[in-house]
This record gives structure tokens, sequence and C-alpha cells, in this order.
């Protein structure tokens, strides 16, 4: 956790609080925080969120 960026700290905050604090679907907040990944970060990071968010949102169900 000490090597993420801080903006990727943050989307995963974001992408796991609108997981379990709104009714948007799964899909959707992960996908939102993977563009957000793109748009403030690279790719690399867009696929660490994709994977980190994706494995939360199996171990949820």
């Amino acid at each position: 956790i000490e090597r993420l960026t801080l903006v990727e700290r943050n989307l995963l905050r974001l992408g796991v609080f609108e997981i379990t604090s709104f009714d948007t679907p799964q899909l959707v907040a992960v996908n939102e925080a993977i563009e957000l990944a793109k748009d403030f970060s690279d790719q690399k990071s867009a696929r660490f969120i994709n994977g980190l968010l994706s494995q939360f949102v199996t171990e949820e169900q």
C-alpha cells in the first residue's frame, strides 16, 4: 500500500466506497475508477485498479 501513488490510493478508496455504499452496479463503479485512472494516471495504474477492484467485487459476493 505504501508504494501506491496518492492518485491510485484515492481511486481505490473511491471505488470501494462506491461499491459498498451506493446502489451503483458494481461493474459501473469499477469502470468509473478505471476511466479516472486513465485520465489522472497511466494505463498500468488503470489495469492495477481494475484487478484490485474486480477481486474486491468477487470477494464481496
